[in-house]
């Protein structure tokens, strides 16, 4: 596995964890280890399919990890299972093969995100065996703990047999078991006796076909554990039993073996019952597919089970019930020779229970209910019930859970309308199990559909109570339902504060958590998954948007699942959240689910060296393109944000978490509206001047301004927390950042803003303004300052200013060379006064300061007069004061204070404008000897013709 998967694989499976009662942060760490060494290799129970940790620092420590591990090798054949029980072999959830097999190490408990404990067992194969096989390369018959001290004995070959675990071809004692399937016994030692033609080498002993191989084991007994009295694991306490103590195994390489003498005891519920085997009666041994296991059947006296007392407060059956067959069990396991290892024991005693008991659960309402066909084992150490089917009549349970008034809390009560499965475990180190299943209808007040209607469904469930030292914990989960994108199933909406999530009706629940009484969950975790049809970007206020809904649906492989996820610590306090988990690459949404956008017309022929520029510098191509959502109303100060996104992109960087559609910073840009936007003139017709009705548009209006950074934060996408956070990643974390804006007369400009760069000894700022008075609060506003480069001393000095970078973001190509860019007239006599630009932008078009400091110049430098200009929106009067305007001198943009690149489109108009002014002293202000402009309505002087607006061609005004 790739060191970016196994990041993936321990962020997903234990990125969530954190240390359980008696479990310690070391103990986690070496468990990441230990799956970083075994390959990632893990099997069993899932978590909870939370979204991967985005914790940047957990994933660094991650990446640590994986490195100092990957050069180091558990070995292949290192396995690791997860389950969900605290009782090890008994969880329904594991591999039938980690059932029959005793761990070389467990870890846990560990404790998930909703307090769900989890535990993970470690399996490592034993080193060598010593193998009994026909033939020297024929099946293996056994395979014993080396090593084997052999002896011959009359006729036959004797060898001494260590202890350990023997491993005996189930198929050599049951004819109906599988053909890799294999029988693991523990034992104190023992001997095998071997007839007829035998080969012995180092480790291995080869017999002849028609061999006769007697095995005579002394078994491990179980020894007795635990002192419950009542409570979690007194049923097994109680409960004696006594496996057989020796055992002689009779195989045979061309047919069934058989198995000799046995004898066992069974104390439960206050019943003794005698287990004999004498004589190969009452049975040869068979192979039971349900369980997996070889059944050696015994006798047993007397023959009904009378339940006399209990001790669980869990789990209570009553009544008696015959008993139709006793075994001795044992577990199979189709493992590979080479990934065998220990056994926990030796087996089980089973006794086999017609219809006759009943039982009744914690909480149960309408009960007891009857068993019908039952199965009983025990083993020393725990005690199991399974009962299938059985017949519940009118049993219910109804939890509550949050409250949603005074007088009502949410609740999901469980049915068993139909026979069901269930199993009841109790063991010796003090945790009792209950399982069944039954269907759940949920009555919650949240999640709630878009319409505010409450999600009416009823599934499946897995019941599990779990009680331990704590007390009892309940956990319900059912198994998603695939019913395919194909088929058409009623949907509905889900609201989060930036989005619509049109969604298939929930397939699955999730409830745990402790009960503080028979049905009261007081604290706890709900989870409903739901099939994801549609993603619609909104934005709280009246907005305006680039996109239509989508209609398509993704494919069935790929289609992601919401979950709404309701946590409460008390039934007062409850919280809900929804996130987005699927199972493609990476953490992005199918593109199908997303509506196409239109394209925004953010570029003209004029504007395309600069916005490729403006893309160059963040980093990404075709950021022009994409989900656009721009605010119309005052309370997102007309900002607007857009995702970019390349035409044809299958998978789209956005997510839905903490009921909010989230993305990367870097993903997204700040627009606002045109800042300079001359308010357009419609002109009526007059037959007398030959005017045509029309709207007159000016050539010199601006486009939109675009922001952004490069910053990898999550960010709501709706405009101000975008903004404030391209903000606060230039300032605080030195980010990258560019804006393209527009200066007044069509003048356009793109800023690149990098606080790492050298050259300057103040560097550019970027920053959000809002003026506060009292009771009232201004608009947002950016701000751009120019900084100021370190060329200034060495000018003032006399010297040369410093080389520029060789690579400068954005300023290589043909249409910024510098023949290529604005030439203006040098000034008569240069002067030392560095220009000092700061600009103030915000969303209300053409609210717009723009002004041109001067303080001490340099030869060479760019020179610039005190400006002010305005230009007016289509809501706001007013009148053109000044007229708007900048000198550029330098040609070179490597020196400009903020590496600003400037075009704008020169005219006749221009020309003559600068002949008139090219001469007047550069110290003098621009309007000392300008005539104020007339009054206007739409931007431009105006004056009244009959029915008709004529604009005024003023003689000094560049726009004519």
């Amino acid at each position: 596995m790739r060191r970016a998967e196994l990041i993936q694989l321990l962020m997903a499976e234990t990125g969530g964890l954190r240390p359980g009662v008696g479990t310690t942060q070391s103990e986690l760490a070496e468990l990441r280890a230990t799956l970083v060494r075994a390959g990632g290799s893990i099997a069993g129970g899932v978590g909870s399919r939370r979204p991967p940790s985005r914790d940047d620092a957990l994933r660094a420590e991650m990446d640590y990890l994986v490195g100092r591990q990957l050069g180091e090798s558990d070995g292949p054949d290192v396995r690791v299972v997860r389950r969900a029980s605290p009782l090890p072999g008994l969880d329904v959830t594991v591999p039938a093969w980690a059932s029959a097999a005793r761990p070389d190490r467990s870890f846990g408990p560990f404790e998930e995100a909703d307090g769900r404990p989890v535990w993970f067992d470690m399996f490592r194969p034993a080193a060598r065996w010593f193998l009994v096989r026909v033939g020297a390369a024929g099946p293996v018959l056994a395979a014993l703990p080396p090593p084997v001290a052999q002896r011959p004995h009359g006729g036959t070959l004797v060898g001494d047999i260590s202890p350990g675990t023997v491993w005996v071809a189930a198929r050599r004692l049951a004819p109906g078991a599988p053909a890799q399937g294999w029988v693991g016994l523990q034992v104190r030692g023992g001997t095998i006796e071997v007839g007829g033609a035998i080969q012995s080498t180092p480790g291995q002993l080869a017999v002849a076909n028609d061999a006769r191989i007697a095995l005579t084991l002394d078994l491990e007994s179980a020894p007795p554990s635990g002192t419950a009295e009542d409570g979690a694991g007194a049923e097994a306490v109680a409960t004696v039993c006594q496996l057989p103590r020796t055992a002689t195994l009779r195989i045979r390489p061309d047919g069934p073996g058989a198995v000799g003498d046995l004898d066992a005891s069974l104390s439960v519920y206050g019943q003794e019952i005698a287990l004999r085997r004498r004589s190969g009666a009452p049975g040869p041994p068979a192979y039971g597919s349900v369980g997996s296991r070889v059944l050696v059947p015994l006798a047993a006296t007397p023959d009904r089970l009378t339940v006399a007392e209990t001790q669980s407060t869990l789990f209570s059956p009553s009544g008696t019930a015959p008993i139709r067959k006793a075994h001795w069990s044992l577990p199979v396991t189709t493992d590979p020779i080479d990934l065998l290892g220990e056994v926990p024991g030796c087996g089980r005693v089973a006794l086999d229970l017609a219809p006759g008991l009943r039982a009744s659960w914690y909480g149960l309402e309408g009960g007891p209910v009857s068993l019908g066909w039952a199965d009983l084992f025990a083993d020393g150490t725990s005690l199991h019930i399974e009962a299938v089917p059985a017949e519940t009549g009118r049993a219910r349970q109804v939890f509550r859970l949050w409250e949603e008034t005074a007088q009502e809390r949410s609740r999901v009560e469980v049915t068993f309308p139909k026979p069901f499965a269930l199993s009841y475990v109790s063991h010796t180190s003090g945790a009792d199990e209950f399982i069944t299943h039954g269907l759940a209808h949920p009555w919650l007040d949240r999640p709630r559909t878009a319409a505010g209607q409450r999600v009416d469904t009823s599934l499946w469930v897995m019941y599990r109570l779990v009680q331990g030292a704590a007390g009892i914990r309940l956990a319900l989960d059912s198994e998603a339902s695939d019913d395919g994108t194909g088929e058409q199933r009623p949907c509905m909406a889900l609201a989060v504060s930036n989005a619509l999530l049109t969604v298939a009706p929930p397939r699955g629940l999730r409830l745990d958590g402790p009960l503080a009484g028979p049905g009261r969950l007081d604290s706890g975790e709900l989870s409903l998954p739901f099939l994801l049809r549609h993603l619609l970007p909104t934005l709280p206020d009246p907005y305006a948007a680039n996109f239509h809904a989508p209609t398509t649906r993704p494919a069935h492989h790929d289609v992601p699942e919401v979950w709404a996820r309701v946590l409460w610590s008390t039934p007062s306090e409850s919280t809900l959240s929804l996130g987005v988990v699927h199972d493609g690459p990476g953490e992005d949404l199918p593109a199908e689910l997303v509506p196409a956008p239109e394209a925004l017309p953010l570029e003209t022929e004029d504007e395309h060296v600069l916005l490729t520029s403006f893309e160059e510098w963040l980093g990404a191509r075709q950021r022009r393109s994409g989900l656009a959502l721009l605010d119309v109303s005052s309370f997102a100060d007309q900002l607007g944000v857009t995702i970019t996104f390349t035409a044809g992109q299958r998978r789209i960087p956005l997510t839905v978490d903490d009921l909010a559609l989230r993305t990367a910073a870097e993903n997204t840009l700040v627009f606002l509206l045109p800042q300079f936007q001359w308010e357009p003139v419609r002109n009526l017709a007059n037959p007398l001047t030959g005017d045509q009705e029309d709207v007159l548009t000016f050539g010199s209006d601006g486009g939109p301004t675009l922001m952004g950074t490069r910053s990898v934060t999550l960010v709501p996408f709706t405009p101000v927390p975008v903004a404030r956070e391209l903000v606060r990643a230039h300032e605080e974390d030195d980010a990258p950042a560019a804006v393209l804006f527009t200066l007044p007369f069509g003048m356009h400009a793109v800023v690149w803003l990098d606080p790492s760069d050298q050259a300057f000894k103040e560097p550019a700022t970027l920053g959000m303004l809002r003026a506060r008075f009292p009771g009232l609060t201004g608009v947002r506003r950016l701000s751009l300052r120019a900084g100021v480069p370190h060329g200034t001393e060495h000018a003032a000095s006399g010297g040369s200013p410093p080389p520029a970078p060789a690579d400068r973001p954005g300023m290589a190509g043909e249409d910024l060379r510098r023949d290529r860019l604005p030439q203006f007239r040098p000034p008569l006599r240069p002067r030392a006064a560095p220009v000092r630009v700061q600009q103030h932008v915000r969303a209300y078009g053409p609210a717009v300061a723009h002004r041109l400091r001067r303080s001490r110049c340099l030869p060479g430098e760019p020179l610039g007069e005190r400006l002010s200009g305005r230009g007016r929106g289509p809501h706001q009067p007013g009148h053109l004061r000044r007229l708007p305007w900048a000198y550029r001198l330098r040609t070179d943009p490597a020196h400009h204070p903020a590496r600003a690149v400037l075009r704008r489109t020169r005219t006749d108009h221009h020309a003559r404008a600068l002949r008139q002014w090219g001469r007047r002293a550069l110290g003098q202000r621009l309007d000392r000897n300008h005539p104020r402009a007339l009054p206007t309505s739409h931007g431009r002087p105006y004056r009244a013709s009959g029915r008709c607006a004529r604009p005024v061609q003023h003689p000094r005004d560049p726009r004519h």
